[in-house]
């Protein structure tokens, strides 16, 4: 069912008409294209007097002041200002460096979707799919590097939000009710990610010791589950937040989806191979309780041995 409505999300998240209310085209919610902005420089101003007459001063952008006076005065020198433009009175302004937030967030966007789109379905995928004990060490191999990937790519993802300052209200990624909802899902993730291998060895090690499924199991089938889902639904997301072109939310959708066909039709496989398994083992188990009642009847009914009685 997970899965299935990860399908349906990516589908949807890939319409070029979905979009979220007060999320206007830019660079970051909240601000505008620095290199919109960054040719404008600043604006001066200038006063001059003059005696007999009235001067006037002009200042330009560098801070440099005339005055120039009529009638029989003379223009006193004008004091003028000017304010930084471009690029850096634009960072300036937001408090962070634009350019570096926006490479950082094409990074965080690339690493995470790679882990929850590729390589975390593709574990699950393997350890159903992948006959004898190269399973589980490919399933293992493949979690720990999506892992791995994911906490960097939520780190890089925490800078954002401590970092990223909008202009006028001072709020931030985690405050603006417009985007807030991928950073959340993105921390629910973040934990169910970092729980998951202690889950995973929980469930390993009662297995081998019993042979079948514990609460373990169960904890660590499900959470997976419920992590790559959100995981897939949350990049798309953040293709939305990014305001991603059509073409990357397009094929974003794409692979999603594929990879979630591939997931479901895996973990219906495997679920019914264990399926299969579980029952042959019981039938197994009955033959052999079957095979050691009559063996115990067999037994009770043979006459006392005469060996060894007095002639």
């Amino acid at each position: 069912m997970a899965a299935l409505c990860v399908c349906f999300a990516t589908l949807a998240l890939a319409s070029p008409q979905f979009q979220f209310p007060g999320t206007n085209p830019g660079t970051f919610p909240g601000t505008t294209n620095p290199s919109n902005g960054g040719n404008n420089g600043g604006t001066g101003s200038g006063t001059g007097s003059g005696t007999g007459g009235t001067g006037n001063g002009n200042g330009n952008v560098n801070g440099n002041g005339n005055g120039n006076g009529n009638g029989n005065g003379f223009g006193g020198n004008g004091q003028g200002f000017g304010s930084n433009g471009g690029a850096d009175g634009f960072n300036n302004f937001l408090g962070f460096d634009v350019n570096r937030a926006m490479y950082l967030r094409m990074v965080h966007g690339w690493v995470a979707s790679v882990a929850f789109v590729i390589l975390f379905p593709l574990g699950s995928i393997f350890i159903r799919v992948i006959p004898g004990r190269f399973a589980y060490l490919a399933h293992v191999a493949t979690q720990i590097i999506a892992s791995i990937l994911y906490i960097v790519g939520a780190g890089i993802g925490f800078w954002m939000i401590a970092t990223i300052r909008f202009p006028f209200n001072g709020g931030s990624l985690l405050t603006d009710p417009n985007i807030n909802f991928h950073p959340i899902i993105g921390i629910v993730v973040f934990i169910g990610v970092l729980a998951q291998p202690g889950l995973g060895f929980m469930h390993h090690s009662n297995y081998k010791k019993l042979g079948r499924r514990t609460i373990w199991s169960h904890l660590h089938l499900w959470n997976g589950r419920t992590m790559i889902a959100l995981g897939i639904i949350n990049g798309g997301l953040g293709l939305l937040v990014a305001r991603a072109s059509d073409q990357a939310r397009t094929a974003y959708a794409a692979v999603a989806g594929v990879m979630s066909i591939l997931w479901i039709l895996a973990s219906i496989f495997g679920e019914c191979k264990k399926a299969i398994e579980v029952r042959r083992q019981s039938r197994a188990a009955r033959k052999e309780a079957k095979r050691t009642e009559r063996m115990a009847a067999k037994s009770l009914s043979r006459p006392p041995s005469q060996e060894g009685a007095p002639v």
